[in-house]
């Protein structure tokens, strides 16, 4: 769970959990240092300049307070919990990372030319030559191109029952109007994407006109946190294998433990980059010995945990953001993650048949089709087949999972998915990107 509040301070995680043997409880409280935001460590062999050695002082203030926060609650839980639980501040900072640097941004942006035309200006997107965010109006992807169950212009629009189909409008009496997220061939009005997202879309499909771009925000790419983050899902995935293996449940539970803390540092470097912390998906909480007389408004709620042990939701103040959030690199990691998932697909659309394969929902990473055959390769058209099993494996590749589910009672059965009087019945796949 990342973006907390810790009594007046934003966190980016908590983890807690409760050691089998002494069932101590463990909460840790998980902060990642940007380089950006908080400067080089103390420990960091690389020197501050005058910015980051002013963000460092800030940092080191506040986390001083955090610390002397967790020692307080470590008393407090102490002296008025039956059980050991325990509180330790977690930081985690680029400067853990090998080689870390900031990404290089001098001497990118193209000096001005006065034959410097439109079109000029699109093929350099086209070729890489400028890569970041565009605003593009009324992208139509070509008529030739366009699947007729599935658009891979991925958009939040306006749908009411005008865009259901005339059979529906009739029987739907009810039909509210709302913002969703659609798979549309034209995006309404305009849209922001990524240039590496907008390539996608021009290079498979093509567009039915000339790209309307209204306005961009360049700047260079710079895998600088890449080998960094491979290593740690290495690592996770090193565990996972030990998980697996291990037999002593205080081990695997330790095992447990480091991977989820993997996972969740991860996580919280994308995760903060797009993060309001305006929003009131931040709570903020404290811990009180007796129950408040009156709330005045500054209290929202009141849980009692134990005796003397009141948990208080305060009303949340609103705070202005950060004045640089790092949005654009959020959004690029979002819009790669949907070229991502899109290509495959796109590949599996291509190759399964209609009659045998329907695509029934998607979410943000995973894509649910209803298949008539247990093999994936039987709902293919007889004459794609082998072009599928010659690009499946470069295509999907092998970190697609591919988990089958029969249809009948014991189709959520592990160790039975296929009853011998089920082998003819439809059954759900659901792939993982």
């Amino acid at each position: 769970m990342g973006q907390l509040t810790f009594s007046t301070f934003p966190i980016d995680g908590f983890l807690s959990y409760k050691e089998l043997t002494s069932e101590t409880i463990h909460i840790k409280l998980i902060q990642y240092q940007s380089l950006f935001f908080h400067g080089h460590a103390s420990n960091c062999p690389v020197p501050n300049n005058e910015k980051e050695s002013e963000s460092s002082k800030k940092t080191q203030l506040v986390t001083h307070e955090i610390k002397q926060l967790c020692n307080h609650y470590r008393n407090h839980f102490k002296n008025h919990l039956h059980r050991n639980t325990t509180i330790e501040y977690v930081e985690i900072s680029d400067c853990d990372f090998p080689d870390h640097h900031l990404p290089h941004n001098t001497k990118y942006l193209m000096s001005y030319n006065k034959s410097y035309t439109y079109q000029s200006f699109l093929r350099n997107i086209f070729n890489k030559k400028l890569t970041g965010l565009v605003v593009v109006k009324n992208l139509k992807i070509k008529k030739t191109n366009q699947n007729p169950i599935f658009g891979f212009i991925i958009q939040k629009i306006e749908y009411g029952i005008k865009n259901l189909s005339p059979y529906t409008q009739e029987q739907v009496t009810r039909f509210e109007t709302a913002t969703r997220v659609l798979s549309v061939h034209e995006n309404k009005s305009f849209m922001v994407m990524s240039t590496e997202y907008f390539n996608f879309l021009h290079n498979t499909f093509g567009f039915e006109e000339t790209p309307d771009i209204y306005h961009a925000l360049f700047f260079q790419l710079d895998d600088y946190l890449r080998s960094s983050i491979e290593n740690k899902l290495m690592l996770r995935k090193e565990l996972k294998n030990l998980i697996k293996q291990e037999k002593n449940p205080e081990t695997r539970q330790n095992y447990e433990v480091k991977a989820e803390l993997i996972k969740l540092m991860l996580n919280s470097c994308y995760g903060y980059t797009l993060c309001n912390i305006s929003s009131q998906k931040f709570k903020q909480f404290e811990n009180r010995r007796t129950k408040p007389s009156s709330t005045n408004g500054s209290i929202r709620s009141c849980l009692q945990l134990e005796k003397n042990v009141f948990l208080i939701e305060k009303t949340k103040k609103h705070e202005e953001s950060f004045p640089t959030l790092l949005g654009h690199v959020g959004c690029y990691i979002l819009f790669n993650s949907k070229v991502i998932l899109l290509k495959r697909l796109y590949f599996l659309l291509k190759f399964l048949n209609p009659k045998l394969a329907q695509l029934l929902y998607m979410d943000t990473d995973s894509a649910h089709f209803l298949v008539k055959h247990k093999a994936l390769e039987e709902n293919v058209s007889p004459g794609l087949k082998y072009f599928f099993k010659n690009n499946s494996i470069s295509t999907l590749r092998p970190e697609t999972k591919c988990r089958a589910y029969g249809s009948k009672k014991d189709s959520m059965n592990a160790e039975n998915i296929w009853p011998k009087n089920a082998i003819d019945c439809t059954t759900k796949l659901v792939i993982f990107i």
